[in-house]
Parts: structure tokens; sequence; C-alpha cells
């Protein structure tokens, strides 16, 4: 809302008397809890004014809360702020927009819970972002309150040149106490008048199941409640309406609701049909189409695809009833395509830490643990192209395999075998040419640094090694470095910076370009907080944060895919780009099919509840994109990354371009204690 439209209300802030939730419900059930919400108007960490906050750890540890009041000033519920001896609470408005240059006038009622350990209410306002190290642009003298509701206000200008505003209602104590707040007003007047609600009538919308309230899946109602508080008649009568639009504004669904005929809160259920799939938001208008859901941006959520093929915390049921295909959507209608799906042995498969290797006599390997997960020192074996496997011993953990049957490998003979050791600065490549039994010592890139990832290390038509390896240098970002060997591994180059982060992978095209796929996470700083605002960060980050309900930290603004490409060996990178842009989309790695078409695959892990493998594909090398999305896997675990290749045509039935893909899930990781 602009500053012209929002000095036409009296009261400016949202949910005043607090009638309506502050946001999604928290579950405490479930580690990773996926979709966890978190508030989207009073409280609310993610705006541009309080989400330094988050970045400079000052976000309260305890909450404040809504509760049943029947006492209350306005409605039947208000709010309550905890505080503690040296803890001050905070209850912090959303971000309003004001007239610089213009008086205000802020009132709020507020009782104690317990005369003994009164709280003192100290009334701010913030037009900068808000830090509790320093003083708030404006604030009243500390107000000691009794068990009594009473009001309270404040006047205050606001400097000529800002036009925001976050109110900061903060309770301070001596004791443990509780400070209880209801009807806050802020006007554009002198003094405080008649406590009004900002809208006749506000909604909100909730969707409080057990697994998430920002989750939804495919197949399934789309399962909403329409909160409704209703201050005082309306101004124009008539249904509601419902808005349902992708994050990129595009019109999906609409549906009317009668508006209640009463006073008061009311709630109620819809169950719509909803056949699309992908990330959205809900809006409520009244009948005269004025937007009247307090909160900020909507009710965003995600709707994902389900297919139940052999994965989960459960028994699984017979192998026939594997589904044996993958879904795709296309502007968020969902489609099939048939594929064949293997079980592989029971063994715990290890993250996906290669591009599979096709060796000279057909053989593809792939990492396993069979009784000690985390430690790969088992590898599984195809030779008729993935449908059926066999388990053979190694001594040490694999990072490659070569084209002639030759092992690589990086870690320590014995466990750990993590982190990989380094000698003299440098990683200590082995190889073993009979079958991972013995081992020789090669050379080994460097200057290394402990905290070093190595990625997949890539065997070249001229049987060159490029190596791409994730590390921080001592106050440098992370990034991704490749080294190249032109005699076996012995001897390296200086490395070559790609992109940021790490999880690097790296492959040949037919061209000769070598195109890098890398997982992009940087850890931002407190001076990088505007940059979660801009237009094409925003909505993604706050989807991201909300689900996962980090309202005390925020740290990543990407959380995806990088692709770069070098034309000279990986001596240097350029094209630097974004292969997926939501958070949660990420360890990547790509194949070119024989067409020249490039096919990325990456894991997606926000919510996690039937996430899991995702592609998307590439006509020009990797820089723009199809329009659909294709889903290898939804898991109701935590996913885990993928390894793939193409198969030749003599290990794909004689078809060209069939990719094998090797996938699985981290159940262990959930800790599912579902109710």
């Amino acid at each position: 809302m602009d500053t012209e439209d929002n000095v036409k209300l009296k009261n400016l802030l949202p949910n005043a008397s607090f009638e309506l939730d502050f946001g999604q419900a928290k579950h405490d059930w479930v580690k990773y809890n996926p979709g966890e919400g978190a508030a989207d108007n009073w409280t609310d960490m993610f705006t541009p004014l309080t989400a330094p906050l988050a970045k400079n750890k000052q976000v309260p540890q305890a909450w404040p809360t809504i509760e049943a009041a029947a006492d209350a000033p306005d409605g039947v519920r208000a709010a309550v702020i905890p505080s503690a001896p040296g803890k001050p609470g905070h209850l912090t408005s959303p971000v309003m927009a004001v007239k610089g240059g213009h008086g205000y006038t802020l009132s709020v009622y507020a009782r104690g819970d317990d005369a003994a350990a009164a709280a003192r209410l100290h009334m701010c306002v913030w037009h900068q972002p808000l830090n509790w190290d320093v003083p708030p642009d404006a604030q009243s003298d500390p107000i000691a309150v009794t068990n009594q509701w009473q009001r309270y206000e404040m006047t205050f200008v606001v400097p000529t040149w800002l036009h925001t505003a976050v109110v900061d209602l903060m309770a301070v104590a001596d004791g443990d106490a509780k400070l209880w707040v209801d009807a806050v007003q802020l006007e554009h007047a002198p003094q405080a008048t008649t406590f009004e609600t900002r809208l006749a009538t506000e909604a909100h919308i909730t969707a409080d199941t057990p697994f998430s309230g920002m989750l939804h899946l495919h197949g399934e109602p789309l399962d909403l409640k329409l909160n409704v508080y209703q201050h005082r008649p309306a101004d124009d009568n008539g249904d509601l309406e419902v808005r349902i639009e992708t994050l990129e504004g595009r019109d999906m669904l609409t549906t009317q609701v009668a508006a209640p005929a009463s006073p008061g809160r009311h709630t109620i259920a819809l169950s719509i049909d909803f056949p699309w799939v992908g990330d959205f938001r809900a809006k409520v208008f009244s009948a005269a189409g004025e937007r009247i859901d307090v909160a900020t941006y909507g009710y965003m959520f995600t709707v994902h695809p389900v297919m139940q093929a052999g994965f989960g915390w459960e028994e699984l049921g017979p192998v026939g009833d594997d589904f044996q295909g993958i879904l795709y959507s296309r502007d968020g209608e969902v489609h099939e395509l048939p594929a064949e799906r293997y079980r592989l042995p029971t063994c715990q498969i290890g993250e996906g830490t290669w591009n599979f290797t096709i060796t000279n006599d057909h053989r593809i390997y792939m990492p396993a643990a069979v009784e000690n997960p985390g430690v790969h020192n088992d590898l599984l074996c195809t030779r008729d192209g993935g449908r059926t496997w066999d388990t053979q011993q190694v001594t040490r953990p694999i990072a490659a395999v070569l084209r002639d049957g030759s092992f690589l490998s990086y870690t320590a003979p014995e466990p750990p075998h993590w982190p990989p050791p380094i000698q003299d600065g440098r990683l200590c490549l082995t190889r073993s040419e009979d079958d991972g039994q013995t081992w020789q010592p090669l050379g080994g890139p460097g200057p290394m640094y402990e905290d070093a990832n190595p990625g997949r290390l890539t065997e070249l038509r001229d049987g060159s090694l490029i190596w791409p390896i994730g590390y921080r240098k001592p106050g440098i970002h992370h990034a991704t470095y490749t080294f190249r060997s032109n005699d076996g591994g012995v001897t390296w180059s200086n490395p070559s910076p790609v992109c940021p982060t790490g999880e690097p992978s790296v492959i040949e095209l037919a061209s000769g370009r070598l195109l890098a796929v890398v997982r992009n996470n940087q850890i931002s700083k407190p001076g990088h907080v505007p940059a979660f605002f801009e237009d094409e960060h925003e909505d993604r980050w706050r989807l991201w944060h909300m689900q996962y309900g980090r309202a005390d930290s925020l740290e990543s603004l990407h959380k995806n895919v990088m692709l770069a490409d070098s034309d000279d060996g990986g001596a240097s990178w350029t094209n630097v780009r974004k292969g997926c842009h939501g958070l949660g989309e990420m360890h990547g790695s790509a194949v070119e099919l024989p067409d020249g078409r490039i096919v990325l695959m990456h894991v997606h892990r926000v919510p996690w509840l039937h996430s899991g493998e995702r592609a998307r594909v590439s006509r020009d090398g990797g820089n723009a994109w199809d329009r659909e999305t294709y889903y290898l896997s939804t898991v109701p675990t935590y996913p885990e990354y993928s390894t793939n290749c193409v198969l030749p045509p003599e290990l794909a039935d004689g078809e060209p371009g069939m990719i094998l893909t090797v996938l699985g899930d981290r159940p262990q990781s959930v800790h599912v204690d579902r109710p």
C-alpha cells in the first residue's frame, strides 16, 4: 500500500486487536518440519526493517503469543509479551507507509499479568532498520502498567525524509513477567481517538494441517481456513473473494466466499479443487475489491506432486506397485512420462559424489555403505545399464572411476575417512588398479585448506583430469576452484576460480566446452540485507524461510545451482549464471544428450515432504530453459543427491539418449513421529 492510500485509513495497523493469528501454526513433532511456518503480520522478522534483527542475532528467544482474554478492550483475544530480567520482550508490527514530516499518535491498551512482577511498557517507533542496541526513532517514557486495562498514547513527528514505520511495543521487568496489550492504534492525529480496526472486516488465511500450514500435496483438496474478524458493519455488502496467483503474479483461481453477517471472529473452512503444482499466494478481497487480508504478502504456499516410487520410512509395498514413470509440469499442470524404476540392493547408498563413468567394458559403479552409513567402503556395480546391481568391497571410499576401470580416492586409508587428509598443503590422491584392494600414491592439488570439499573428478576425452574443489581461503568467500592434471593425477595446475560456494561437478560437452554445476549457498552479512528485498529475490527467500520457520536466522539469499563455462580446458571460467532460482534447489549435475540438449538435475528440499530430484532441459548450453519441470522422485523423508549419466545405445536397448539416474532419500535424517 502506498502512502496516499495509507493516510485514508484511521488506524494504519492491521490485526490491531489480535483477533486473527500472527501466522501459521508451528508443530514440534518432527525434525526438519516441512513448512513449519512463520509470522506474516505482527512479529514478522522478514520485513525490510526487522530483518536486521535476525541477521544480527537479536531475535527474542521468547515470542509474543495471542491468548483468549474475556476482558479484552476489543474482541476476545489479546497479545501477550513475555519478558525476563535482562531480556526485554518485543512485539513488532508490520511495516506501514507514513508521510514524512507529519505527526502521528500511537495508542495501546495494556495491563500486567501479576502486580508483583509488573512489566514496564515502552512504546517505540522505528523508521530505520531495527537494532535493539541503539535507541528507536521515537519512544515513550517507561510506563508502569497495572493489572487493569488502561490506554496509553504517544505523539511523534516523522522525519521529512522517511516514509515507513514499525511499531515496537517493548516490555521490561525485574522478574519473569507478561505484558498484555490490545487495541493498538497508529493514526495521523494529534491525540488518540476511539479505537477502530484498520478495516471494518479483516481476514487471514491459515492451513494448520499436521504436516504443514504452507505445504499442500497434488491430488488432494486445497484445504484452507479463512479467518475473518468483523469489527463493525462493513461499508459494502457482498461476498468475499479469495484469489490465488503464482509468485510471478499469474492468476490461477478465484473463489467467492459468503461474508459473515455478524460482528466478531469467524472461521470458514475452504476445500478447493486446485490441480496445479508450484509456489503460489492467496489474497483476500472485499466485495468492493479492497484487499483485506492482514498478511502483507498473502498466504504463500507450495503444492508438491506425489509419486509412490519405493521411498519412505515405513515398510515398502511390493516392487510391482512402484510408479514406472516420472512427472513433469508445464505452467503448473502435471503430466506423466514413462520411465523404468528399479530398487537397488538393501544398503545405505552414498550421496551422489560423481557423474557416473561408463568404463570401457560397460561397467558403472555407485558407492554404498552396507553396514556403516556415511562410510562408503563398498561399491555397487551394474553391467546392464542399471537394471541389476552387485556389491563388491573396497578398502577405502572411492572418489572417481576412470574409463579403464581404475579407482581414485582422496580419503584416509583407515576410518574416520573424513575430513580428507592434507599433506604439505595438498590433498592426497591415490589410485587402485585391482578393484580397490591396493593403492598407489599419486600427487594432489594445492594449496588446499582444512575445510576443502572435493567435488566430482572428471576424466576428459583426452585423458586429462579436471577436479573442482570448494573451499574457503582465509579472508575470502567460499568458492569453487578447478585443478587440472595432464599426467593421470601426479601433478596439478594452479587453482582457477569458477563461482561461489561448493559441491561442484564438471562435464565435457561434445564441443569441448566444460560446463560446471555448483551448489551456491553463500552466507550473507548484515550489510547485505537490502538485497533480500529486491524484486528478483524477495518472494523466493521469504517462502523458504517461512516454510522452515527460521525467524532467528537470516543466512541464505541464494541456495540454488550456478552454472559456468570454460572454453580453455578449465584454465578460466565465464558466463556464471543461475541454473535454478528457488532456495533449497541445490547440488546439481548435468548431462548432454546426443542432440546437444543439456539436462540439469538438482535436489529440491524445501519443504522436504515430497521434495526430491528435479530436472530441467536447455537447448542452448544452459542459458535458457524449457518451460517444463521434471520430477524424477518425490520422497516422504529427506531427499538425497542424484548420480547420472547418458547410457550408450548398447546399454539402453539400442536407444540413444537414455539417462540413468540413481537417487535416494534419508529417512534417518527426519526422525518422523507423526500424530
